[in-house]
Formats: C-alpha cells, structure tokens, sequence
C-alpha cells in the first residue's frame, strides 16, 4: 500500500466521551495539574501497515503520549464548578492507495495524535 494526499487538519480535536473530571466548590482559587497519557486515535481499514502510515504521518501511530497542563479558576461563593479534561488531537487525514492496482482504497482515513489538553469548565450553583 501507499499513502498519498497527507492533510493536517489541525488540532482541537477530542472525543467528548473521555475525559478526567473535577468538582470545585467556593469560595476557592484553584490551580490544579493535569496528565493524561493517550495513545494515537486512527482509522484505516484497509490492511496497511503501521510503518508505512508512520511513516507518511511523521509520527509512530503505535505510541502513546504524555500531555500535562496547569488549570486555574477562581470559584465564586454559592457556585461549584465541574472542570472536565479531555485530550487534544492533531489530526491527518490520508488516502490508501494499492500499489498493484494503482487504485485508492480507503479514501479519508485518518490518524489523530495527541498533542495537548483541553479543559471544559462548568459552572453550577450549590
């Protein structure tokens, strides 16, 4: 297989079903350090293999990744907050192509890397 038409998407990518939470209450300043540790996110069908997508992506897409980031708020009195951490991707998006045929097929995949954190922060009464 070969991989052709490699695209970075950018970063601001997550899954909204997984992440680390936290509850706050005030009155409080908080500053709190976050890691999560994420392995690479793809999707091919097609029975290429990783080397080559590494390859053509510029990353392993068989490792995993550490990211940390501080968050800080201050939580007003009578309010909680609910500070949700999820991790940020940077997506690449590709096309698989049959080096016999010369035909693509899987056209769209994708790998998405982590490179950061993402904090969702809510804030409710008490």
């Amino acid at each position: 297989y070969n991989i052709k038409n490699v695209q970075n998407k950018g970063d601001g990518f997550y899954y909204a079903s997984e992440y680390d939470s936290d509850w706050f209450y005030g009155p409080a300043s908080i500053s709190e350090t976050y890691s999560r540790t994420s392995s690479v996110k793809k999707s091919i069908s097609v029975g290429v293999t990783n080397n080559v997508v590494s390859a053509a992506v510029g990353y392993d897409i068989t490792d995993t990744f550490t990211n940390t980031k501080t968050f800080s708020a201050t939580v007003a009195s009578g309010k909680k907050v609910n500070v949700k951490v999820h991790t940020n991707y940077q997506k690449k998006t590709f096309d698989i192509y049959n080096n016999l045929t010369g035909n693509c097929v899987q056209s769209g995949a994708y790998t998405m890397k982590p490179v950061g954190l993402i904090f969702k922060q809510y804030t409710y009464s008490q």
